[in-house]
């Protein structure tokens, strides 16, 4: 807290709810509003974490992060970037079970406040239609038809005749959410 460039906010969340938000782990460390750090961490990995703000995969690490303390609701400003949308698409391929729910709790919460705010991953989201996993698959043309970009109606459209037929359902619903061409 020293450091001219740090600023400190300590919430105590027993009386102060309302301004500590979605934290519910204590201590919570939340760097930029967004990379969230729970349990004690010494000085030095603290440093470590400010350093890494300037790697390739931090926006990756921040989102995964959100991701793992709960904080789905405010997932979306990351989310509606194009490092954000890039980090949820990496994440998304290679993704645990739980790892792909949070991932589309996010996405539900981010196109609930901005329907369009998602438009931007379709092209990122189309190659995940052709991974051998049908579960991502499928989640995938969900999310795709929850996006309702246009843009994926080919996609979603060769789903119809995929292997799977629990992905071909997906396909069909997804199909039918998709928004008309502008």
């Amino acid at each position: 807290a020293a450091h001219p460039e740090v600023q400190l906010e300590v919430v105590d969340v027993q009386y102060y709810r309302d301004v500590a938000g979605s934290v519910s782990s204590v201590p919570t460390v939340i760097i930029d509003g967004a990379r969230t750090v729970t349990g004690v961490i010494s000085e030095q990995e603290l440093l470590g974490l400010l350093q890494e703000r300037s790697s390739q995969t931090y926006v990756q690490q921040t989102l995964t992060s959100m991701l793992e303390a709960g904080r789905m609701a405010d997932l979306a400003p990351l989310l509606s970037s194009g490092p954000g949308q890039k980090a949820f698409c990496t994440i998304l391929s290679n993704s645990t079970m739980q790892q792909r729910i949070g991932l589309m709790l996010a996405a539900e919460e981010t196109l609930s406040a901005n329907p369009h705010a998602l438009d931007g991953a379709v092209p990122q989201l189309l190659p995940l239609l052709e991974n051998q996993d049908a579960a991502l698959r499928g989640d995938t043309a969900d999310l795709l038809g929850r996006i309702g970009a246009p843009g994926a109606k080919e996609a979603l459209t060769r789903l119809l005749s995929d292997g799977h037929p629990d992905v071909r359902e997906v396909a069909e619903d997804a199909l039918s959410m998709l928004r008309r061409p502008s």
